[in-house]
């Protein structure tokens, strides 16, 4: 999905959340697999364990 499009869907569904990690590969917060700690990854992991605890089964 390109980045315009992921704007667009989110600005037409009123409960989207859409975060844009300027400057990072596609799927950045999977270095955390490697044993980097890129700073925006955390905030990535964060930002969705609050995004799921906010919205319980």
């Amino acid at each position: 999905m390109l980045l315009d499009d992921a704007r667009r869907l989110a600005a037409a569904a009123p409960r989207a959340v859409l975060d844009v990690y300027e400057g990072l590969p596609h799927v950045f917060h999977l270095a955390m697999l490697t044993g980097a700690g890129l700073p925006a990854m955390t905030t990535f992991l964060r930002r969705l364990a609050d995004f799921v605890h906010e919205r319980p089964l």
